[in-house]
């Protein structure tokens, strides 16, 4: 089980996902996805066990897209389904999608919902979490709207977890709403208020972290690293390319670039640096990579914001559909964070994309032995 994972997480996705990552990791590698050769620390963690695409996560999507293209799969764009089409016995027989605002019908053996959560429509945020999350600051993909899962509520879907609810990241940056990679905290970044100190563990649960930059009650908190995690982290180079990023040669000048008050938050990251050297610190810290010492110094403002929501479709261990009753939905199947039961209950970076490749995973191979029955 992962660190921080509830005894209420779904016991037959916890088995799927800790029996069943290690392979779906060699099946992504086998299908092109490219993945960096060190095993690091992430948040939440005290295990090296995150391995990362390269040079991104959006290499989870891109390279299963060029091997599936490679393969003869056609991906329709543009084209969202509006519902599914079913048969008198109330099997899943297709979906009807809507092109260019007409209604198109295509018939299948089998129907795969992997269109997401609902972090992206706030009249669903604010229907199952409140008006508070409706108006939060939102880093993933704006195609979250969670039409399918309400959809496949009507056919009799049992929803899970849908009123859980939590800020997912606390480093969402402010003026494009970017979410910026756990990684930079877990490769040496410290969080700091406006006063310039450090309130909270930023390696801890995300949840927690996030929770704790809320409790500031300010618009924003920096976060603050060196070069030595600039060079480390692939991504700085990217929000440095976006200009989100303040740079400057001395951490005073830095202070004073980015409005803190120089002598605290060089008393900040002396602190810090010691309790790198010791492995001991206020917070409750354990992930350390090196201290804060190399030039230049860098600061990006961000605030907790969402990325990933936890409820949606309740799932078996061939990732079918289940109803209220336990039985299945036939020829549906659901993956990764349409799917509740599991995101809720304990994070540790990379765990949702585990989820996601292990169940995705798992539904096309089940819904390929239904179809061919």
């Amino acid at each position: 089980m992962a660190q921080g994972a509830s005894a209420d997480r779904d016991p037959v996705q916890r088995e799927l996902v800790s029996a069943l990552s290690g392979e779906t990791l060699d099946w992504l590698v086998d299908n092109g996805v490219e993945f960096s050769d060190k095993v690091t620390q992430g948040v939440g963690s005290t295990a090296y066990r995150a391995h990362q695409s390269m040079p991104d996560a959006n290499e989870l999507v891109s390279g299963l897209k060029d091997a599936a293209v490679q393969k003869g799969v056609t991906i329709q764009y543009e084209m969202p389904v509006q519902s599914f089409v079913t048969d008198d016995q109330g099997r899943v027989t297709g979906v009807i999608a809507s092109q260019n605002g007409q209604p198109v019908e295509y018939t299948a053996k089998a129907v795969i919902i992997a269109s997401g959560g609902f972090g992206g429509s706030p009249e669903m945020l604010s229907k199952y979490w409140g008006d508070e999350y409706a108006k939060m600051t939102y880093a993933g993909s704006p195609g979250t709207t969670g039409e399918m899962i309400e959809e496949a509520a009507k056919l009799g879907a049992k929803l899970t977890d849908m009123d859980k609810a939590a800020y997912g990241s606390p480093t969402v940056e402010v003026s494009k709403n970017m979410l910026i990679t756990a990684m930079v905290l877990s490769g040496g970044a410290i969080l700091t208020d406006s006063t310039g100190s450090r309130f909270c563990n930023e390696t801890g649960d995300p949840f927690d972290t996030s929770k704790s930059v809320v409790e500031t009650q300010e618009p924003f908190v920096f976060e603050i690293f060196d070069q030595n995690v600039a060079d480390n982290v692939y991504k700085v180079s990217v929000y440095q390319n976006m200009g989100i990023v303040e740079q400057a040669d001395t951490v005073e000048e830095l202070a004073e670039k980015v409005g803190l008050p120089a002598d605290t938050l060089k008393a900040t990251i002396e602190q810090y640096n010691a309790a790198v050297e010791s492995g001991k610190d206020e917070f409750g810290r354990t992930i350390f990579t090196q201290p804060l010492t190399t030039a230049p110094f860098y600061c990006v403002k961000v605030a907790a914001g969402g990325v990933m929501t936890f409820g949606g479709l309740t799932l078996d261990d061939q990732c079918r559909v289940l109803k209220e009753d336990g039985t299945v939905i036939e020829g549906l199947y659901s993956a990764g964070e349409a799917t509740g039961g599991y995101r809720a209950y304990g994070y540790v970076c990379g765990d949702a994309n585990a989820h996601a490749a292990v169940t995705g995973k798992v539904a096309g191979e089940s819904a390929a032995a239904y179809a061919a029955q």
